[in-house]
């Protein structure tokens, strides 16, 4: 997918180039697998939960996350909303990700994941810092192309029911852009929006922090689970099929058990 310059519409990346116009997570345009790496504590949350954390945009590592459209937005919904990301990658088996995110990655069904109410599955646009972030198309900055798609095929209601239409689809375009820096993990993201107060909205304790999180049910989204480079990797892939086979025992839902080919170490 690429950017045109001369398309009046300034049709982004982000979006189909196929017809009829679409975004990328509408099913004819979807990855056929999305991936979550993540380290064993975390996993074994997930599968004995069937659930993932959607954390605080905030509190993910890149310090500039949000603040890209910020001078062209303003502090849209910073005082009582709350965005949430869960963080996936259509990479299966990346080297720089089992570095910095964990032993494990989480192989999840895209098409399941659009289903989640009060959630939106979107692909992450990705700009170099010295590049003009709105001068793309005349007239019209990417932020606001994202914008534009953002209002025409996101059910804004249902993501945000308290939020003002106009002031939700800002919200969602920050959470899509993303810095150049980061675009080998080819990201794409479960976003939700939380207004404060929202009883949904949970809060943990991490690295001598406190994060709001939100709790996503995704039982029947799990397909595979890679077991990442580490030490004694037969004995952590035979741990974990004996975990999914108890889950199946239980009447849950089966998935695979796959051990990465990567060929990392540490010394």
């Amino acid at each position: 997918m690429t950017s045109d310059p001369s398309n009046p519409d300034g049709e982004g990346r982000w979006l189909s180039r196929a017809e009829p116009l679409g975004p990328p997570w509408v099913p004819a345009h979807l990855p056929p697998a999305l991936f979550h790496y993540t380290d064993a504590s975390a996993l074994l949350s997930i599968l004995q939960t069937d659930k993932v954390w959607a954390s605080d945009y905030r509190t993910l590592n890149d310090y500039m996350e949000g603040d890209l459209i910020r001078a062209e937005f303003g502090p849209v919904g910073e005082r009582r909303e709350i965005l949430f990301v869960t963080s996936l990658s259509t990479k299966r088996d990346h080297l720089s990700q089992w570095r910095a995110y964990g032993t494990y990655a989480l192989e999840l069904d895209p098409s399941k994941l659009t289903m989640l109410p009060g959630f939106q599955l979107v692909k992450c646009e990705y700009f170099e810092c010295d590049e003009p972030i709105w001068d793309h198309w005349p007239a019209t900055g990417r932020a606001k192309v994202i914008e534009k798609g953002v209002t025409q095929h996101v059910d804004l209601a249902c993501l945000a029911p308290s939020v003002a239409a106009e002031d939700a689809a800002k919200l969602v375009t920050r959470l899509i852009l993303k810095h150049a820096g980061f675009r080998e993990e080819d990201e794409w993201r479960l976003i939700g929006i939380r207004t404060l107060g929202d009883d949904t909205i949970r809060w943990r304790s991490s690295k001598g922090r406190v994060i709001p999180y939100l709790e996503v049910s995704v039982p029947d989204a799990i397909t595979r689970v890679v077991v990442g480079p580490q030490p004694r990797q037969e004995v952590a892939y035979r741990a974990l099929d004996l975990l999914r086979k108890h889950r199946v025992a239980q009447g849950k839902p089966d998935f695979h058990v796959v051990v990465s080919d990567t060929t990392y170490t540490t010394l």
